[in-house]
């Protein structure tokens, strides 16, 4: 019985860690669609009938997720639903023996505010307060350098004398390389130190965006695929997994708390990423040089996410 304990909990813990990856995945994948759609729809109904689309999908969307949608192991195990605890581990391995055990190994002393709902200050409170500070920097300088290379590719390419279709598929090649990383990234942080892999994660996009930089006005229209692709592979992929990174963060208690801050800090860098590339260009800096200073962001990024790493471990 006690290994079929042990065995429970490593399950619980590979439960909270793989689905927010897979989440975010697709939701990177409704860039694309959505891409797609506004194709078909605006040129027939207009633009206002993206709203409306927009609006109702998450309604209809919003019956079959309640229903099922799962919670946490670990978050269903500290609220004494050990019944739907072992339901939702037998939906990842129906292999789990009927009779297991399930247990969780957090104390009730890294449960802060058990009992009442938490708030932002728990996060930067104590022991937490530096481990938020470097996920929240992480979070942002990501979202800066996403949103201001979405933003801002197709314009410089298109600037550049670029012909349409290679204008849209360097932007929808950076959403797809972070589809398709999130299958390697994913398992790669399972099995190996997920700090370290994001890390290394965001030192490559560091050096894919500064290629960008040099390809974007010299470099042939394969070269400018090729490298905004593997762009999108650390950018939009490092998006996906930072998620991740967040939901095994904190304890359960914390955990919607601080994802949630953690996306909203984070949005502040994809608001700003655009508007200070915009204002550059708008003074006169070349390209290069602005996806020289989005490369400086991503190592930012991935230093915070390392030094979150020995924080974590002490």
């Amino acid at each position: 019985m006690p290994d079929q304990m042990v065995e429970a909990t490593r399950w619980a813990r590979s439960a909270v860690s793989v689905s927010p990856r897979r989440k975010a995945a697709w939701f990177a994948l409704g860039f694309v669609a959505a891409g797609i759609v506004s194709g078909v729809v605006i040129p027939h109904l207009g633009w206002r009938a993206m709203f409306v689309i927009g609006g109702i999908v998450p309604l209809v969307l919003l019956i079959p997720l309640l229903r099922y949608f799962p919670d946490s192991p670990r978050y269903l195990l500290m609220r004494g639903a050990p019944t739907r605890a072992h339901a939702t581990l037998r939906r990842i391995d129906p292999g789990l023996p009927a009779d297991t055990v399930i247990r969780t190994d957090y104390s009730s002393a890294e449960e802060p505010g058990r009992g009442k709902v938490p708030m932002v200050v728990d996060l930067v409170r104590g022991r937490w307060f530096l481990s938020t500070l470097l996920l929240w920097t992480a979070f942002a300088a990501n979202l800066a350098a996403f949103y201001a290379i979405q933003s801002w590719l197709p314009t410089i390419v298109g600037s550049l004398g670029a012909p349409s279709r290679v204008v849209i598929a360097s932007t929808v090649l950076t959403t797809i390389g972070g589809i398709l990383a999130a299958i390697i990234i994913g398992p790669a942080m399972d099995k190996t130190n997920p700090f370290h892999t994001l890390g290394i994660v965001y030192l490559g996009g560091a050096a894919f965006v500064a290629a960008l930089g040099w390809v974007i006005g010299g470099g042939s229209t394969w070269a400018l695929l090729g490298t905004a692709f593997l762009t999108g592979t650390c950018v939009t992929g490092g998006q996906m997994s930072v998620i991740a990174l967040a939901t095994v963060l904190y304890p359960p208690g914390m955990r919607s708390t601080g994802v949630g801050w953690a996306l909203g800090i984070g949005r502040l860098g994809g608001i700003a990423g655009p508007l200070i590339v915009g204002s550059a260009l708008g003074a006169g800096f070349l390209p290069r040089d602005v996806f020289f200073a989005l490369a400086v962001v991503l190592v930012v990024a991935s230093i915070s996410v390392l030094m979150l790493e020995r924080r974590s471990r002490a």
